[in-house]
């Protein structure tokens, strides 16, 4: 997470505005390297590790309580397209989950042709798409 205005204060609550309840991290983190720290508090600038079990998303916003709303993160239409192919069909569901995880991130776009399933990934600029190999 990156503050942008305000305070962080671990242990502290906060309003998740998407999902309109409250949420309290207790681990807050900061990374340098290899090494980890505790973060008891942050401010605008600094970028803090959270442990999230699935409840946030790119461009969630965390306030003191205030309902916030913003137009959302800018989308751009992608640039490179690359077929996914599965080399070990006894992996698809680990494939599923890893695109699933991916698309979440807003790291690229999903593209499933209806006849035969076929998925390509779509994305702005150039990446290795050799993540998706299972040799």
């Amino acid at each position: 997470m990156r503050v942008c205005s305000g305070k962080f204060e671990r242990a502290t609550n906060y309003y998740h505005v998407r999902q309109d309840k409250g949420i309290r991290f207790s681990n807050a983190t900061a990374f340098m390297a290899q090494d980890r720290e505790t973060v008891d508090e942050a401010w605008p600038g600094d970028i803090v590790g959270l442990y999230d079990t699935g409840n946030l998303k790119i461009g969630d916003t965390l306030t003191e309580g205030e309902k916030m709303l913003y137009t959302g993160i800018p989308s751009f239409s992608p640039e490179i397209f690359k077929e996914v192919l599965n080399k070990d069909a006894m992996k698809t569901k680990q494939l599923e989950k890893g695109l699933l995880q991916l698309m979440e991130e807003g790291v690229a776009q999903l593209f499933t042709y209806e006849l035969g399933n076929r998925k390509v990934v779509g994305v702005v600029g150039h990446c290795n798409l050799k993540l998706f190999s299972f040799d």
